[in-house]
């Protein structure tokens, strides 16, 4: 039943918080600016039309009724022209060497703003990238790669790369740079650069300054749910209350989806006493100090700049380390015997709350097998409420 009820709050949590409109601009094809609320998703594809709410009323704009919008640092511009359509997916490749061309209209992204200019157009199965120089018409850049019949050897056609080295010649620029968002927004900045060009701050260069990393540190309520399983298949189960713990983890925010998913690894230790009088057995105690290692994955769910609940999916282990202890004793008729811990994998779902540097989150650790013998197997599951706070970013 905790199961069930620890799922559905899970599940429940991220209907809630979620922001998704934010303050932006749309050009009409009259020209006319247009101050709204914009759905802001992190396009990872290029989209094909936005959503703005006005009076509370969302409404989706198609792209031929926008010419150029702007939510948070994102900006995109309406273009009509040839696009290389040649299909990018290693399952996909052609073995046609030509270029593909088709008209389209589109929004391509601004990924670097200056003199020098930068945009992307992102398909399931293509990229294509747009340069402009002091305002000149967009020029694509080409790239294909394709199979040789006879090998299946994969040719890459970088064209781009000389027209890099023709239109883009400066010092000992290196033109060599492969076909992707952060080498060719590397590049123009090294050109920009060369040639004293006005530079203006980009969305490549914010998420090279924004701090990606953060070390937490904090304290741990843990509740365990042990089960004793003995050779004639009697259970007896312990639940003594709770104990505490110390945590230590270090969190990575990945460049996509407006840093809203991160990568975690933490060290938790826990330090469990319990008893119990079992049903076949007089007493059952346990005694159970170790370090474990959870790698999880985070989704943030912002409520504004420094207030966000989150939810977590990830896998643990316990570390074996010698200063510890880890064993189960059983006491029946002046009997009592040790067991060596059991090490394995289990499940960790978690959800939780952050403000700013502070957090709180509660944890479930799915059911752990700690003792596995010939006569005699345990099984834990563990509840764990945790404050933490961000001691470091970098």
């Amino acid at each position: 039943m905790k199961n069930i009820l620890f799922f559905i709050l899970l599940m429940t949590i991220p209907l809630y918080g979620q922001v998704t409109f934010s303050e932006g601009t749309y050009i009409d094809n009259k020209d006319t600016s247009h101050q709204v609320l914009i759905k802001d998703l992190d396009w990872l594809n290029s989209p094909s039309e936005i959503i703005i709410k006005v009076d509370n009323i969302e409404k989706a704009l198609p792209i031929k009724d926008v010419k150029e919008f702007s939510v948070n640092d994102k900006k995109y511009i309406r273009y009509t022209g040839n696009l290389e359509v040649s299909s990018q997916k290693i399952n996909n490749i052609s073995k046609d060497p030509n270029f593909i061309f088709d008209n389209r209209t589109v929004f391509l992204k601004e990924e670097y703003d200056g003199e020098v200019k930068l945009y992307s157009y992102k398909s399931d199965d293509f990229n294509n990238y747009f340069y402009s120089i002091n305002n000149s018409p967009l020029e694509l850049l080409l790239y294909k790669r394709y199979y040789i019949d006879s090998s299946g050897k994969t040719i890459y056609k970088n064209t781009y790369q000389n027209t890099l080295s023709k239109n883009f010649s400066c010092g000992n620029l290196k033109y060599s740079v492969n076909y992707t968002t952060n080498e060719l927004t590397r590049f123009i900045d090294k050109y920009s650069s060369c040639k004293n060009f006005v530079k203006k701050d980009t969305k490549d260069s914010k998420i090279r300054n924004t701090k990606k990393f953060r070390i937490t540190a904090g304290i741990a309520m843990n509740t365990p749910d042990f089960s004793i399983e003995t050779r004639d298949y009697n259970v007896s189960s312990t639940n003594d209350g709770s104990s505490f713990g110390a945590t230590l983890g270090l969190e990575y925010f990945l460049p996509i989806n407006n840093n809203k998913w991160s990568l975690n690894a933490d060290l938790n230790y826990i330090n469990i006493e319990s008893h119990s009088t079992g049903t076949v057995y007089n007493n059952v105690n346990i005694k159970l100090s170790e370090i474990q290692v959870l790698l999880n994955a985070r989704h943030y769910m912002y409520i504004n700049d420094g207030s966000r609940f989150f939810v977590s999916l990830g896998i643990n282990t316990s570390i074996i380390n010698p200063v510890l202890t880890e064993d189960f004793t059983q006491n029946y008729a002046n009997y009592s015997d040790t067991y060596e811990r059991n090490v394995a994998a289990n499940f960790v779902y978690g959800i939780g709350y952050k403000y700013n540097n502070l957090g709180f989150d509660v944890r479930y650790f799915t059911n752990n097998r700690f003792i596995s013998g010939q006569n005699l197997r345990g099984n834990f599951n563990l509840f764990s409420l945790r404050l933490t706070y961000d001691i470091f970013k970098f």
